[in-house]
């Protein structure tokens, strides 16, 4: 019996990802439906402007648009005093939104209340606890490196870390390491970060000992303990979270009623009082770098991927991230668009920038598509040597026990939507990523389809009890997972268009 509820839910979602097929219509937001057309990335057809007619081709000599030609709009968050207030989003912002979600789902944002002081603040306090050797950071590893608390690498970069580290040991650091300023530099560390998860529950334990919703078996999963250095990046990140959270919330907003639903559609999944979210703050550091073995064999600062979020909010270096930059050689952040190119994305200077998540995906019955993204290498050695770059990042997560389906307010919104009753027996977001679906078209007969396809940790746990891997491995298994079962459903939406 469960397992035909879990086929039934399965369905049911899926049957969301085909309705992308139906035009959405809504008088009140566009005359005339887009047209149909396959595309890769963010798909919100409903709300896109109408396909200009065919012209030929240019000719041959004419040059391409430059990458960095793209166009990424600025939404004014007006200081936040409408949040604030509890009213709904401007209707400027949301009109920005609206354009960004209709296109590749990249936005940044101004006058959003984050003081810039205690930005410079985090961004010290973050180079002072990476400037350390990797052996004292290590200390506050959780685990190996897999529940998104402290210091953390991906296993590709602890691999490279390991591997650099080994050759150090026998050949001894070349001069240019030697002389390097930064530690991670000389030790090849790519890309690292730390982490820390909601302060109110996540940093004292006594305080959510007696509430299950944080402290159940299944809820350590999603809280699991903070842990701190000494020095000043307590302090500055649990200042900084609310400020995030804010943020997040407020652009969450804008996106509900750029869709047509009411501003406060997914605030039931991202409440902060009580707190219902397991949202995760993130400061980022991709070190300068040395070619510590032969060129090519080194993974980038970060492969292409979704995240796991509802949004994501960066804040980054404007003196790095630069528009004219080259895609895949910028050293920076980079996102693929419709048509596959990839493109950089600048930070102008007080801004930050907001994009989808693949939560938000599923959470919208993928009427919208997670943003992909990475963060190239920088080419050219004078260039790598000093090619630092930090950045601070917010993912928003819902709640882990909210029902995997799009929330009432939007399925009301959305005509394509409609047609998915409330399904009192689906799993919920937490328990989803437990759930082992086949699904019965051929294309995917052979695919296992989750609820919450984008739930890391529950996924990696789960793997662990039933094939009793490790854990590091099921980290590494997680993201080729992850992004062949999202290409599968795109296959699937395409081919019902």
């Amino acid at each position: 019996m469960n397992l035909l509820r879990v086929i039934s839910s399965t369905a049911i979602l899926l049957g969301q990802a085909r309705s992308l097929r139906r035009p959405f219509r809504s008088s009140a937001l566009l005359a005339v439906p887009s047209p149909r057309s396959p595309r890769r990335g963010l798909r919100f057809s409903s709300l896109a402007s109408p396909a200009p007619p065919a012209s030929p081709s240019p000719p041959a000599s004419l040059p391409r648009p430059r990458p960095h030609d793209v166009e990424f709009g600025v939404v004014d968050l007006e200081g936040l005093c409408w949040y604030h207030r509890g009213e709904a989003p401007p209707a400027a912002a949301v009109s920005a939104v609206r354009s960004a979600i209709s296109s590749h789902g990249v936005w940044h944002v101004r006058r959003h209340a984050l003081p810039p002081p205690l930005l410079h603040r985090l961004l010290a306090a973050g180079r002072e606890f990476f400037d350390q050797p990797a052996a004292a950071k290590r200390a506050f590893s959780v685990g190996e490196m897999d529940r998104s608390r402290g210091w953390e690498m991906y296993p590709q970069h602890w691999r490279h870390h390991l591997r650099v580290a080994a050759r150090l040991a026998a050949h001894g650091e070349p001069p240019l390491s030697q002389a390097h300023a930064e530690a991670s530099t000389r030790e090849g560390i790519l890309c690292e970060r730390f982490v820390c998860g909601p302060p109110a529950v996540c940093s004292e334990r006594e305080m959510r000992a007696h509430e299950p919703f944080y402290d159940s078996q299944w809820a350590r999963v999603f809280y699991e303990s903070n842990v701190w250095p000494q020095g000043e990046l307590r302090p500055a990140m649990e200042a900084a979270y609310p400020y995030f959270e804010a943020v997040a919330h407020a652009n969450l907003q804008c996106v509900a009623a750029a869709m047509g639903a009411p501003h406060t559609a997914f605030d039931s999944l991202v409440s902060a009082a009580p707190l219902r979210h397991h949202s995760r703050l993130q400061l980022n550091n991709y070190p300068s770098q040395i070619q510590h073995i032969p060129s090519g064999q080194s993974p980038i600062r970060a492969s292409q991927h979704f995240d796991v979020s509802l949004l994501s909010v960066l804040a980054r270096q404007p003196t790095v991230d630069r528009a004219a930059s080259a895609a895949g050689s910028s050293g920076a952040l980079e996102v693929r668009l419709s048509d596959g190119r990839w493109v950089c994305v600048p930070a102008p200077a007080g801004h930050l920038t907001v994009f989808v998540g693949s939560l938000l995906a599923l959470l919208s019955g993928f009427t919208l598509q997670g943003v992909t993204h990475r963060v190239s290498n920088p080419q050219g050695k004078r260039r790598a040597l000093n090619s630092r770059r930090m950045s601070l990042g917010f993912s928003m997560k819902p709640d882990y026990t909210a029902r995997a389906l799009p929330p009432p307010e939007l399925r009301a919104a959305l005509p394509q939507l409609q047609d998915a009753a409330e399904e009192t027996d689906a799993p919920t977001i937490g328990q989803a990523c437990r759930l082992q679906v086949y699904h019965s078209r051929p294309s995917l007969a052979s695919a296992l389809v989750w609820q919450a396809q984008v739930s890391r940790v529950g996924w990696q746990n789960w793997q662990m009890q039933t094939t009793g891997i490790p854990r590091i491995e099921a980290v590494a298994k997680f993201k080729p997972w992850k992004n062949e079962t999202l290409r599968h459903l795109r296959m699937m939406v395409r081919s019902d268009s």
